[in-house]
């Protein structure tokens, strides 16, 4: 796997933990 492959997926993983993140600190605070 090259560098940029890999990188580019752990870009997706971290944009899809932030978005989780986000939607449970607004379920909790809500």
């Amino acid at each position: 796997m090259s560098i940029d492959e890999d990188t580019r997926i752990s870009t997706i993983v971290y944009t899809a933990i932030a978005i989780v993140a986000a939607v449970a600190f607004t379920i909790m605070f809500t």
